[in-house]
C-alpha cells in the first residue's frame, strides 16, 4: 500500500518543469525537440531532478490535440531524441526521460542521446546549470542491489516515479489528448514499464524484452527479482489484474537477461485487456532493435483507434497422435488490413535452460527449430514432432504500413 500511495501522489501532482534551451538538440532533424528538467520524488528532505527531451508533431495544438507516448530507456541508455522523432513522425507527442540521474555533459550538449556508448556525453548527478539548492542526485541503476534499503533511496522507486511524472507532464499539455497517452519501454525500461502500468493508467503499453514474473525467468536478471524484498516490492505481476488497457509484450526468443516464459505469463495475466504477445526468433537485444520494427507503432495505432485491431491468436488445442506427434490448432482473427498472413511453429527439443556466458552473462542453451504452420481461413494448424518439448506459434501479418508478429504463449511439456 505504501508504493500505491506514493505513486498515486506522483500521478496527481503537477511537476515543476524547467526549460533548458541551451541543451536543446542541435542536429537538424531534432531541432523541434526541447530539453527540460522536471522535479522527481524526494530522498529524505531533498528533492531530485530529472532530465528529459519532449517533442511534438508540427500539427499539434490546443485545437488539434495529438496522442502521446512516454519512452523509457534501458540499461546503458539515456533520453533519446531520435526515439522521440520516430514517434513525432507518426503523429505522436513524446517524452523521453533519463531514469538514472544523468544529464548531458558539456561535451554532450545538443547531441541528444545518440552516442550512448560515449560516457563523456553524459554526466551522472547534478552539476553546473542543473545544480540547485535543496536538490540531490537521483539514484543510478543499481540492479536492485539496494532493495532492502528505504524506499526513497532505491533506484527502481525513482525510475517508476519519474516515468509516472513524465506521463503527467504530457497529460497536462494542452496539445495532447490526455486519453490517448501510451508507454513504451526497452529492456530495463520494459521492466519499469511493467511496473508503471500497475500503478498508472495508459491508452496502451509496449514493454519490450522486460516484463513481469522475472523471478521465474532463466536469464541473468532473474536472481535480483528472486530476493524476498524484491518480490515484495517489485514483482510487477502482482498488479496485472487491475490493467484494463491493451498491452503488447514484445520479446526476443533467445534473450540473455529475460526468458520468454516470463513474457508469456505476463501476456496470459493481461489477456483479458486485449493484450498481444510478440516473440521474435531472428532478432537481438538493443534500444535500436526495439524501436526499429513496426510492431509497437501499429499496436499503438490500433489501441487509439487509428486502425483496426492487430491479428489475434486464440487458445491452442493439442491432440496427441498414436505416433507421439501432436496436432496443434488455434483460431485466429485476422487484421482486416492484412495483405498476407503467414505462420510458423518454433520449438526446442529440451527443457529451456540458461548457462553462464563470457560475453552475455547468461545465454540460452537450446537452439530454436522451426516448421511452417498451415493457415486455413481462421484456423492455424501444425503437427509437432515427438522431440518438441517447448514451443509457440508465431503469425506474421504483412500490411502496407509494415509487418508484425503475434504469438501464442510459450508452452513447455514434460
Amino acid at each position: 500500500m505504501e508504493l500505491e500511495k506514493l505513486f498515486a501522489a506522483v500521478s496527481n501532482a503537477t511537476p515543476r518543469v524547467t526549460p533548458m534551451p541551451s541543451y536543446d538538440p542541435t542536429i537538424e532533424e531534432w531541432q523541434h525537440i526541447r530539453a527540460i528538467t522536471y522535479e522527481g520524488v524526494s530522498i529524505g528532505e531533498q528533492k531530485t531532478k530529472v532530465f528529459a527531451y519532449v517533442g511534438f508533431p508540427k500539427e499539434a495544438s490546443a485545437t488539434h490535440k495529438v496522442p502521446a507516448v512516454v519512452l523509457v530507456h534501458g540499461g546503458g541508455g539515456h533520453a533519446f531524441a531520435e526515439w522521440i522523432k520516430l514517434w513525432n513522425d507518426r503523429g505522436y507527442a513524446a517524452i523521453a526521460m533519463d531514469n538514472t540521474g544523468h544529464f548531458p555533459s558539456e561535451e554532450g550538449r545538443g547531441v541528444a542521446g545518440r552516442e550512448v556508448e560515449e560516457k563523456t556525453f553524459w554526466h551522472y548527478g547534478l552539476y553546473g546549470p542543473f545544480a540547485e539548492e535543496g536538490y540531490t542526485n537521483m539514484p543510478n541503476n543499481d540492479g536492485l542491489s539496494t532493495v532492502s534499503r528505504p524506499i526513497d533511496t532505491q533506484w527502481m522507486y525513482h525510475a517508476v516515479a519519474s516515468t509516472i511524472a513524465a506521463h503527467r507532464i504530457l497529460a497536462l499539455d494542452e496539445r495532447v489528448d490526455a486519453d490517448k497517452i501510451g508507454i513504451v519501454g526497452v529492456s530495463w525500461g520494459g521492466v519499469i514499464t511493467s511496473l508503471a502500468i500497475g500503478y498508472d493508467s495508459y491508452a496502451f503499453a509496449v514493454p519490450i524484452y522486460g516484463s513481469g514474473y522475472l523471478a521465474e525467468g532463466y536469464g541473468w536478471i532473474a536472481p535480483a527479482f528472486a530476493k524476498e524484498p524484491a518480490k515484495a516490492l517489485w514483482a510487477a505481476e502482482k498488479r496485472f489484474g487491475g490493467i484494463d488497457f491493451p498491452v503488447l509484450w514484445l520479446c526476443y526468443a533467445s534473450d540473455t537477461p529475460f526468458s520468454i516464459n516470463a513474457n508469456s505469463d505476463s501476456y496470459l495475466a493481461t489477456r483479458s485487456a486485449d493484450a498481444r504477445l510478440g516473440i521474435r526468433v531472428n532478432w537481438g537485444h538493443s534500444h535500436f532493435s526495439g524501436w526499429e520494427i513496426a510492431d509497437g507503432y501499429l499496436f499503438a495505432d490500433a489501441a487509439i483507434g487509428r486502425r483496426g485491431p492487430l491479428t489475434k491468436i486464440g487458445n491452442l488445442s493439442v491432440a496427441r497422435q498414436a505416433d507421439g506427434t501432436r496436432c496443434i490448432t488455434a483460431p485466429i482473427v485476422r487484421d482486416t488490413a492484412a495483405a498476407a498472413v503467414k505462420a510458423t511453429a518454433f520449438y526446442i527439443t529440451e527443457p529451456m535452460s540458461y548457462s553462464p556466458h563470457p560475453q552475455w552473462m547468461t545465454a540460452m542453451d537450446q537452439e530454436w527449430q522451426s516448421q511452417p504452420c498451415e493457415v486455413d481461413g481462421d484456423t492455424l494448424s501444425t503437427v509437432l514432432p515427438t522431440e518438441a518439448i517447448g514451443y509457440f506459434l508465431s503469425v506474421t501479418t504483412e500490411t502496407e504500413d509494415g509487418n508484425y508478429d503475434v504469438c501464442s504463449p510459450y508452452v513447455q511439456e514434460g
